[in-house]
């Protein structure tokens, strides 16, 4: 079996992948409850995720595994093939609007989970960054130090854009107001 092959038939990581990356989302392991082997997605509304969050249409259990497979790998073909199905079925299952939402819908929650994980895990990696800035190696503390200023300006930036939006979105209610009092 070739590695892909076995990447894809895979349903739980390995014990040297982090069970709170993005693929311990596509691969549940015990913090990540699923259920038929499937993820449990978050609930859209928020709060704790949900079994019937898994499906909001009646899919058939195919069109299922073509979800869980195209929500791991974009290609049409390769995703098929780990479901089980042709490739004109699942290009005529990609063609149908709930098909699509749902997929939609479960990259979504894959990405929110992947998005928490990457904030998670900021902490102890601004902390390693700051440990690396004593580091002996001259070249890696510059390195360093452009990470550390090019994500502190991004900050910055993005902080100035929301109070902007902000301050445009409080002037416009001020003006609905004295416009319709």
């Amino acid at each position: 079996m070739n590695e892909t092959a076995a990447t894809a038939n895979r349903t739980q990581p390995t014990e040297e992948e982090d069970r709170g990356s993005p693929a311990a989302a596509l691969h549940p392991g015990p913090e990540s409850p699923a259920v038929d082997g499937e993820p449990i997605q978050p609930n859209p509304g928020g709060g704790p995720p949900t079994p019937d969050a898994c499906l909001q249409t009646e899919l058939s259990p195919g069109q299922q595994k073509l979800l869980a497979a195209l929500v791991g790998d974009p290609d049409v073909q390769a995703a098929a093939r780990v479901a089980g199905v042709s490739r004109p079925t699942a290009y005529r299952w990609l063609s149908d609007a709930a098909f699509r939402d749902e997929l939609a819908r479960q990259r979504n929650a894959v990405l929110s989970l992947a998005l928490e994980s990457v904030k998670t895990h900021a902490t102890r990696a601004v902390a390693e960054l700051a440990r690396l800035l004593d580091a002996p190696d001259d070249r890696l503390r510059r390195l360093i130090c452009n990470d550390v200023l090019g994500h502190a300006l991004k900050v910055r930036e993005l902080e100035d854009l929301e109070r902007r939006i902000v301050a445009l979105e409080k002037a416009t209610k001020d003006n609905k107001r004295r416009r319709h009092p």
